[in-house]
């Protein structure tokens, strides 16, 4: 007997007990090998792009170091609306400030970004000073300062405060890492 919109007896409505061998195939079957199959290939496709798109930094990044021949020259790079001339600083290494008698050291690189050719010419002047100030303000901070990208930031903007101190009145646009490696 049915009742109201019920399509289904009595008997196809009743429990049935499970045997062993339904309990060893899996519930989803072929739907989920599916499912585990577009999950594997997006994954892998995934992988590909990003090393993809690596391989072209690392491309184009050569590319774009291997423009200047010597180091310590002014590379011009030519943008849509202005000329913005960049100046390679030599590496620097020293010491940090000590923590609990444990020294560190930080190994950098930069690269001064400057408003016009000309004033090429005046940094030239002014490198050893430019170099000295950096020094002697690494040796005051410690390793700990450094640690994060907060302090990674910090430093740029010391850096960028003491060189442009040094150059007035010209100002340096930014100060850009080509390399950092902290000793801690």
């Amino acid at each position: 007997m049915t009742l109201g919109n019920n399509k289904y007896s009595d008997d196809e409505l009743q429990l049935k007990p499970l045997s062993v061998e339904t309990l060893a195939e899996p519930v989803f079957g072929s739907q989920f090998q599916s499912i585990k199959g577009k999950r594997l290939f997006v994954i892998i496709a995934a992988v590909l792009a990003v090393a993809i798109i690596v391989a072209l930094i690392v491309y184009f990044r050569d590319g774009a170091s291997s423009v200047s021949s010597t180091k310590d020259k002014a590379v011009t790079l030519q943008t849509s609306s202005t000329n913005n001339y960049f100046f390679e600083m030599p590496e620097i290494v020293t010491n940090l400030a000590p923590i609990n008698d444990k020294e560190s050291w930080i190994k950098f690189a930069i690269t001064l970004q400057l408003e016009n050719s000309k004033d090429q010419a005046i940094l030239d002047k002014k490198i050893p000073m430019i170099k000295d100030s950096i020094i002697v303000f690494l040796r005051e901070i410690r390793s700990s300062d450094l640690a994060s990208s907060g302090g990674s930031l910090m430093l740029k903007t010391e850096l960028l405060k003491r060189v442009n101190k040094i150059m007035y009145p010209i100002q340096l646009k930014d100060i850009l890492f080509r390399e950092i490696l902290l000793d801690q």
